[in-house]
């Protein structure tokens, strides 16, 4: 129940007060009862016990955009080239270009939207992002009525490389190092996209803040003119 609170004196118009206990109501019992504990991690609301972990898109090596308003891709040939349209057609400002691309690896959720059904989407914008993993991540985005929070899905598939690819000029002595380098991150690897493939099921509440740098036109990816 409500939070039961002391008024404290002070000199200012507003008096202030403090939490010093709760009202507490057993199942079964006829009384109300005061806790001497203002309890106040106690909430009804089960966002607040949501465990936050989420997708993590990364290495990523094209990443396409499509649905209303959305239409582009870009891409890079290496793991840490220059990001360019993969139409060939001008050139993308560099530092909005990696702020879409990391928005994937950073977003957080508020909520989950239970009532929602990940093929209930209405125009939903739709992200693919192709990694050097082997792994293909499909993000469906589309606006909450009434918030400015955004509806979330995504879908992973594809399997991370089984057998690691041996460097050039590799010397022997550096041959199990590396062997167990690539173990190591491969069984990482494995349980985030065993977690990613398990969270398919649910449409998730995305703040717009996070959203900002991926929900860019064609047009606001492009570099403005150098002057001459």
């Amino acid at each position: 129940g409500k939070i039961v609170v002391k008024k404290e004196p002070s000199p200012l118009p507003i008096q202030q007060e403090t939490p010093v206990g709760r009202y507490v109501l057993s199942p079964g019992l006829p009384t109300v009862l005061v806790m001497s504990d203002a309890l106040k991690n106690a909430s009804a609301k089960p966002e607040a016990w949501l465990a936050k972990d989420f997708f993590k898109a990364e290495r990523i090596k094209s990443l396409a955009a499509s649905g209303e308003a959305t239409q582009w891709k870009i891409a890079r040939k290496e793991e840490f080239d220059q990001w360019k349209f993969a139409d060939g057609a001008g050139e993308n400002d560099p530092s909005k270009a990696v702020g879409a691309v990391n928005a994937l690896a950073a977003l957080t959720f508020s909520d989950v939207a239970f009532d929602v059904k990940p093929d209930a989407l209405e125009k939903p914008r739709t992200f693919v992002a192709d990694t050097y993993d082997n792994l293909v991540y499909t993000v469906k985005v589309a606006p909450k009525a009434g918030s400015g929070d955004y509806y979330v899905t995504v879908a992973v598939s594809g399997e991370p490389p089984r057998t690691r690819v041996p460097e050039p000029n590799e010397k022997p002595a550096d041959i199990e190092r590396l062997d167990k380098q690539f173990a190591e991150t491969l069984k990482k690897l494995d349980d985030r996209v065993k977690f990613e493939k398990g969270i398919a099921n649910w449409v998730y509440v995305v703040p717009a803040k996070t959203l900002e740098p991926l929900l860019k036109a064609r047009a606001d990816l492009v570099a403005a003119p150098r002057p001459k």
